[in-house]
């Protein structure tokens, strides 16, 4: 059953940036809680790249893979 944390595209790309006249896209997979932290967090670009680093550390420190202090250990 789906709870509403996760909504799967029907396409292998699930995150899109379109920037001027370019276009990417990622396979890479983030929760809306995840993107709402993203957003509440107000980053100072707002890029696919930006986003995937900002969950991939949010990741490392839920694990305690890296430090408040953006030290890893």
């Amino acid at each position: 059953m789906n709870d509403g944390s996760e909504e799967l595209l029907p396409a292998k790309y699930q995150l899109m940036e379109f920037l001027d006249v370019n276009f990417r896209s990622s396979d890479f997979r983030i929760t809306k809680e995840e993107l709402s932290a993203y957003f509440k967090s107000v980053p100072k670009i707002y890029s696919l790249d930006a986003l995937i680093q900002f969950v991939k550390e949010v990741l490392l420190e839920k694990s305690g893979g890296l430090k408040s202090d953006g030290s890893g250990g």
